[in-house]
C-alpha cells in the first residue's frame, strides 16, 4: 500500500504509474457517478460537482497538514545475537597488522563448507597477512586493497564494500548470502562496515574471543562467530 497508493494519490514523482491509474480510475468514477446521479436527482448535479471540487481541493491541501492529523512514525532498530552464525557462501572481512589477521581466518574456516567467495579488506601494513590468507585459502579468497588512509575511514571503508555489493552478480551471489565480519580492522573501519551492513538484506557478525589476557582483556585467540541479526519496526513518535 506505501508502494503503489498513499502518497501517489498527491504526489506524481512518488509512483508516476500508480499516480496515473489512481488519476485514470478517480476520473472515470466521477464521470460515472455524475451522470447516473444527473439522471436519478437533476437538480442535485451542480451540489455533486461542488462536492467533487471540495473534495479535489482537499486532497491537493492533504500534504499541508498530514503531519498535523497522521500519527508519526519513526523506523526503530530492534538487534539480537544469534549463536552459532549461520554459515554464509561469502563473506566479507579485514585483515589487520600483527595478530589482526586471526579473525578472518577463523572467519573463513568456520563459513568454508558453504564459502563461495571471501573478499579480505586489507592496508598495505597489513598486505603480508592478507597474502599470506590468500596463499591459503586460494581461489576463495579476493584481495581488496585499501590505502591507509582508506582503511581508517568509516565512509572509505562502507563505500568499498558496497563496491562488492555491486559486483556480486558476477559471482551468482545475493546480498543475503554474504556476511560482513566486523571484528578485524580498526575501530572506525568496523564503523564502516557496520554502516554497509544495516540495510534489511544484509548479515553482520563479530567474532568473540576464545580466549582473553588477563591483564588488559584484549583477545588472544579467536572464536566462531556470532551473528548480528537487525530488524526493523514502526514506532510512533509520541507528541510533545
Amino acid at each position: 500500500m506505501s508502494r503503489f497508493g498513499g502518497r501517489s494519490l498527491w504526489d506524481a514523482e512518488h509512483n508516476p504509474l500508480a499516480f496515473f491509474f489512481l488519476a485514470l480510475l478517480v476520473g472515470a468514477s466521477v464521470n460515472v457517478l455524475s451522470g447516473w446521479f444527473a439522471t436519478k436527482c437533476p437538480t442535485g448535479s451542480a451540489w455533486v460537482s461542488v462536492a467533487i471540487l471540495v473534495g479535489a481541493f482537499i486532497a491537493l491541501l492533504f500534504p499541508v497538514f498530514r503531519h498535523s492529523l497522521l500519527p508519526q512514525r519513526v523506523m526503530e532498530p530492534i538487534s539480537s545475537l544469534k549463536v552459532p552464525a549461520r554459515k554464509r557462501r561469502g563473506l566479507i572481512a579485514f585483515v589487520s597488522v600483527g595478530g589482526g589477521w586471526a579473525t578472518a581466518d577463523a572467519a573463513i574456516r568456520y563459513h568454508r563448507s558453504s564459502l563461495v567467495r571471501a573478499w579480505l579488506l586489507h592496508s598495505p601494513t597489513s598486505k603480508l597477512n592478507a597474502d599470506n590468507l590468500g596463499a591459503t585459502f586460494g581461489d576463495l579468497v579476493r584481495l581488496v586493497p585499501m590505502s591507509e588512509e582508506e582503511f581508517g575511514d568509516p565512509e572509505a571503508v562502507k563505500q568499498a564494500i558496497e563496491q562488492i555489493y555491486s559486483k556480486l552478480p558476477d559471482t551468482g551471489l545475493e546480498q543475503g548470502d554474504v556476511v560482513i565480519d566486523i571484528t578485524g580492522g580498526t575501530k572506525t573501519t568496523t564503523a564502516g562496515a557496520f554502516l554497509a551492513g544495516l540495510p534489511a538484506d544484509r548479515n553482520l557478525e563479530v567474532i568473540r574471543a576464545a580466549t582473553k589476557d588477563p591483564n588488559d582483556g584484549r583477545g588472544l585467540s579467536a572464536g566462531e562467530p556470532i551473528e548480528i541479526d537487525i530488524n526493523y519496526t514502526l514506532k510512533p513518535i509520541p507528541n510533545r
